[in-house]
């Protein structure tokens, strides 16, 4: 609201058009675009996040990886190849990513027009309203696809088992239990595994005696690790459940953390809506005052 424009309370008159206060600038009363620039900047990054998660899941569903299935509604079979199921869902989350960064850029180039000229608003009419229109369509779509999914645990279970994906985690327990530093315990994890894959070996079938000869080879001492049980160590459920720090991948862990981002939302849904009556009933009582004076 243009401060300049009022003469009477002005406090009083900004209540009455349901606002929380004045602009005191004109400019920025009459012309302003940050606004439009920051909701359009949330809905592209939101956007963006759901277009990686599309590109994973599109990953992890092929043949290769079989890590998860969509559902039936969200693939369409190939024209040309019968056995493949194509993951549509996850080709248009992503499009509409593009599409949104695009939006976005337009209103950012637009917005480059002189002091008072209404060359960005107009666009902003039009590109805006549709920009949120899609990211909405691309937010239900999103929900669909991770409300469908079907995971191969099995699978997914035996990949982790086959790799080394404990590494960093063994050098973190060799720093904390043996009281080795992390850089010596790095280089000597980074030995043992690169001695596993010679052998033949997985991640959760290294032993300490292993460990205590790469170390040393590279240190020249043993530093107490021949004699290690590394079977919780190398359990990749065990470490999963001992992040149970805040940030960590504990499952009860994560999902406090969802819980929060879903408060986060409704508290956010809730100040929107508070704010929409707000406004709406500005405008019913604007209105039936206007009534009021045109019929007297």
């Amino acid at each position: 609201m243009n401060g300049s424009a009022l003469t009477g309370d002005r406090r009083t008159v900004a209540e009455l058009l349901g606002f929380d206060g004045i602009i005191e600038h004109t400019r920025d009363a009459m012309w302003q675009t940050d606004g439009y620039i920051a909701l359009l900047s949330a809905v592209a990054s939101l956007a963006i996040t759901c277009a990686k998660l599309a590109e994973d899941l599109e990953i992890w569903a092929s043949q290769e990886f079989d890590y998860v299935r969509l559902a039936d509604g969200h693939t369409r079979t190939s024209v040309l190849m019968p056995q493949k199921r194509n993951p549509y869902a996850l080709t248009m989350i992503r499009g509409e990513a593009g599409v949104l960064i695009g939006r976005l850029t337009g209103m950012l180039a637009v917005t480059k027009t002189p002091s008072a000229r209404s060359d960005n608003l107009i666009f902003a009419y039009g590109e805006v309203p549709r920009a949120l229109d899609l990211a909405l369509r691309q937010m239900r779509l999103t929900a669909g696809v991770v409300a469908g999914l079907e995971a191969n645990v099995e699978r997914m279970y035996a990949a982790l088992e086959s790799g080394y994906s404990q590494a960093a985690d063994l050098a973190e327990y060799l720093m904390v239990e043996v009281g080795i530093d992390y850089r010596t315990a790095y280089r000597i994890v980074g030995a043992a595994v690169r001695r596993a894959a010679e052998l033949g070996l997985r991640g959760i079938d290294m032993t300490g005696e292993l460990l205590a000869e790469c170390a040393l080879e590279l240190s020249g001492a043993e530093h107490g690790l021949r004699e290690l049980d590394l079977a919780t160590a190398l359990d990749p459920r065990a470490i999963v459940r001992s992040r149970s720090t805040v940030g960590g991948a504990e499952p009860s862990v994560v999902k406090g953390m969802a819980a929060d981002v879903c408060a986060a939302a409704r508290s956010a849904q809730s100040r929107a809506g508070s704010r929409r009556a707000v406004l709406d009933a500005a405008e019913a009582s604007l209105l039936a005052r206007s009534t009021e004076l045109a019929e007297n």
